[in-house]
């Protein structure tokens, strides 16, 4: 398998190094043009600082006090004790006079630099002065490149064209369109997505799957199978905007061993969607997102038995071919978000349901027959530093009946994430989760705590500890008995001069039902050496133990940049 792909982030790296590189010298311009103004602005802004500062103030004070305890003194007999006392006070005073006259030489230059100061002021010119100060763009959101891109003339040609290219990839891809359609599975193939102003447009095409050639096990066996899908709409995937998506799968029913009779047929899918997000005020106040998508699945091409059905339409007949395996059925999915606070609060509410017979390959790991409710509160706190998130799913399924049971499940918890340099990145989490139907019921509590931070040894070597704790326990009537599962693991790692590094670290779960205990225990060890930007040699031992198994395996691996791979173990 290789990649050849178009590298968005790269390109958007060096998009930003040119509108940098455009901003500072249109910045060096603006400061020539205007480098008289800016010296006695600055000249200004420093006299100023001085004239009303602690220091200045201070000094007029200590030169009148002097001063009276100097007058007073000349009216008092003189002794020798005196005397020296007066001496030494004339000579603070006769410092203190001479910083002032220092003081009062520039106190000309600064009243005539007050009255420039006032007369900009008036004028507007003082906040054209002030608006030259070197102010680093923002270049987070793709719309600002984009203006930033215009305003320098760089928005044109090759620029122009692989900006509006959100994704373009030769040979082995994971196209990701939406969570119903096509969500990152993998095609060799190619895949493009082409965003020019409003409009959108994608494309993917390969092989989903490779054949299995039929063995004794049809369960295992499995024919090659083949994709297409195109995504057409309008409006930026970040903002705004509505897409229509069709996909098409299909089974190549020759590139295995067939035999009737048996549970292994060629299949075939049809699958439309229509995606949308409506995004309401400049700081995306609110925004309401959401699909609907339908399946077509045939899941026996070779069945040439007419339906039972008859849909009147030689286009569906002619295309779709229907018979007596064929399905049909939906899913769908909404969020409506809530921006509150200048972004510091989210309100988040979302539905989502997708049918028993919608199954397809380019959502591999998409649950059917359930539908899920969920509400989210996110407040972030100090500057982001602090986030907490409380939640809450609800979901239930068998919609149409077909599984001997229906299953209700609930789940409430609370999420803390912190965020400072001084400690380490933390998450804590706690859930309940219920589940609940005729036959048994489950009441989970689930606590886990990931704890992450990096460390500086040096100028040429670093460190990052990573520390993961769960443990959750289950009640159930179905076994009558309680469950309790613990499970921590640690990873330490270092990058060292020369290009070494080093990897330690360690895992432990126990699992009790009752007085049944089952633990498992594990320690790695990792050394690499980088020997150039293509070439990475690295060599680790693995240690493994659980009550019936011990196993250790030393593993030595070459690794070229180029995702060749060469590896031995022992």
């Amino acid at each position: 398998m290789f990649t050849l792909r178009f590298d968005r982030n790269r390109f958007e790296r060096n998009v930003k190094e040119l509108i940098l590189r455009k901003v500072v010298e249109t910045q060096l311009k603006k400061v020539k043009l205007n480098e008289t103004d800016l010296k006695s602005l600055t000249e200004f802004e420093e006299l100023e600082k001085k004239y009303t500062s602690e220091a200045y103030l201070q000094l007029n004070e200590e030169i009148a006090k002097i001063g009276r305890e100097l007058q007073a003194m000349g009216k008092e007999t003189a002794m020798s004790a005196t005397s020296q006392y007066r001496t030494e006070l004339k000579r603070k005073y006769e410092s203190l006079l001479e910083q002032k006259k220092k003081f009062d030489i520039l106190k000309s230059r600064y009243d005539q630099l007050k009255k420039l100061h006032n007369t900009w002021i008036a004028s507007g010119r003082l906040e054209e002065l002030k608006n030259l100060a070197y102010a680093p763009p923002d270049l987070t959101d793709p719309k600002a490149m984009i203006g930033y891109l215009r305003q320098y003339g760089a928005y044109t040609g090759m620029n122009k064209f692989l900006f509006n290219i959100k994704e373009l990839s030769i040979g082995t891809t994971y196209p990701v369109y939406s969570p119903l359609t096509l969500n990152g599975t993998q095609i060799f193939g190619g895949n493009f997505e082409w965003n020019p102003g409003i409009f959108f447009l994608g494309a993917s095409a390969g092989k989903i799957q490779s054949s299995i050639p039929f063995a004794l096990d049809t369960s295992n066996a499995q024919f090659r199978q083949k994709m297409a899908a195109l995504r057409v709409g309008l409006g930026k995937t970040y903002g705004s905007h509505i897409y229509l998506t069709g996909a098409h799968f299909w089974d190549l029913d020759d590139t295995t061993n067939f035999r009737y009779g048996q549970e292994f047929y060629p299949e075939s899918a049809w699958l439309g969607s229509s995606d949308f997000m409506i995004s309401i005020g400049k700081k995306r106040g609110v925004e309401w997102s959401g699909e609907i998508a339908g399946l077509f699945r045939n899941q026996n091409t070779r069945d040439t038995l007419a339906p039972v059905f008859n849909l009147q339409s030689q286009f569906v007949e002619k295309n779709l071919k229907p018979n007596l395996s064929s399905s049909f059925d939906i899913a769908a999915n909404s969020l409506l978000k809530f921006n509150l606070f200048n972004g510091n609060s989210q309100l988040e509410i979302g539905s989502q349901f997708v049918g028993p017979g919608f199954i397809h390959p380019g959502a591999f790991g998409l649950r059917n027959d359930v539908w899920r409710k969920d509400a989210r509160w996110i407040q972030q706190l100090n500057g982001n530093k602090l986030k907490l998130t409380g939640k809450y799913i609800t979901e239930r399924d068998n919609f149409s009946d077909a599984k001997s049971i229906t299953t209700n499940m609930n789940q409430y918890g609370v999420d803390v994430d912190l965020n400072y340099s001084k400690f380490p990145q933390t998450r804590f989490s706690v859930d309940r989760i219920n589940l609940k139907n005729t036959l048994y019921t489950y009441q989970t509590n689930l606590i886990n705590l990931l704890l992450n931070k990096n460390f500086k040894i040096s100028k040429k070597s670093s460190a990052n500890t990573m520390i993961n704790g769960m443990y959750y326990f289950t009640k159930t009537d179905s076994l009558n008995q309680d469950i309790h599962s613990y499970y921590i693991a640690v990873q330490q790692s270092f990058s060292l001069p020369a290009k070494i590094s080093l990897q330690l670290g360690g895992q432990y779960a126990k699992n009790a039902v009752a007085t049944v205990n089952t633990q498992i225990t594990s320690y790695n060890i990792n050394v690499g050496k980088l020997f150039s930007k293509k070439v990475k040699l690295t060599a680790g031992a693995n240690y493994y133990n659980n009550v019936k198994d011990n196993k250790l395996r030393i593993s030595p691996r070459y690794q070229r940049q180029s995702h060749s791979q060469h590896a031995t173990q022992l």
